[in-house]
């Protein structure tokens, strides 16, 4: 048999899935701003001009790229 995953379990994931994708300073747009030199896409475009560390690891933003997801 198939591996089967229930209805709510999938339900769940793709629940957790967009939240992980938010902007983590306004939540409400994707993040699409990957901070340099650490890495983390963790903001908006909007959000991101504001940071002057990634809100994730604290680490001092040097430069910014726009990540295009295909």
């Amino acid at each position: 048999k198939p591996f089967s995953v229930g209805y709510e379990a999938l339900v769940l994931e793709h629940q957790m899935l967009l939240e992980q994708s938010l902007c983590k300073v306004c939540k409400d747009d994707n993040a699409t701003t990957v901070f340099l030199p650490c890495g983390h896409m963790c903001t908006c475009v909007d959000c991101a001009p504001a940071m002057v560390k990634c809100p994730i690891c604290q680490t001092f933003v040097k430069g910014t790229v726009k990540a295009i997801l295909s």
